[in-house]
């Protein structure tokens, strides 16, 4: 019998090591805005190193080429800094291609990075004998430092409550 699997979803994610404290020292915070946090305070900013949002550009052009569509440059940039308690509520990220977070502090129990196939939460009552990539509901990942997920805008996802007593900090991005 033939094979094809339809609808599949790239999640992209390596680990760098860049200098974090220089990193943060280059941010700009602008204004504070609330949209996925609970608890947690976003700040739409300017990074002074522009060689930083190079970098993140031809990061996410590698999704694009696995997607197979057109290049993509950055649209916007956020800060998210979430203490004992806070959360980002399931959500994506509309009018966009590719979104991505780089997580500059991720303290043991800061909370996971969960993606979600709401197709299966809403349609299918599968009752996998051993969960993998075509069957999960959820997908987990524990956040590490100086680590870049990239993922297609559509795909949902939020992030755990922080249970650490220090800081989750974290940059969100999309681009067009």
């Amino acid at each position: 019998m033939k094979q094809i699997d339809i609808f599949p979803q790239k999640i992209l994610y390596q680990k760098y090591s860049f200098d974090l404290k220089k990193l943060y020292k280059n941010i700009i915070k602008k204004k504070k805005k609330y949209v996925s946090n609970k608890g947690g305070t976003q700040f739409d900013i300017t990074i002074k190193d522009k060689t930083f949002i190079s970098f993140l550009e031809r990061e996410a052009n590698n999704l694009t080429d696995v997607l197979k569509c057109q290049k993509v440059s950055i649209d916007n940039i956020w800060l998210n800094i979430n203490k004992k308690g806070d959360y980002n509520v399931i959500h994506d990220h509309p009018s966009s291609i590719v979104s991505g977070i780089f997580y500059i502090r991720s303290p043991k129990d800061s909370g996971d990075l969960i993606f979600t196939n709401d197709y299966l939460l809403r349609f299918f009552p599968i009752k996998p004998t051993e969960f993998n990539e075509y069957n999960s509901q959820i997908w987990k990942f524990k956040p590490e430092e100086n680590t870049l997920y990239l993922f297609p805008s559509w795909l949902k996802h939020e992030v755990e409550h922080n249970n650490s007593n220090k800081e989750r900090i974290s940059l969100a991005f999309n681009f067009n």
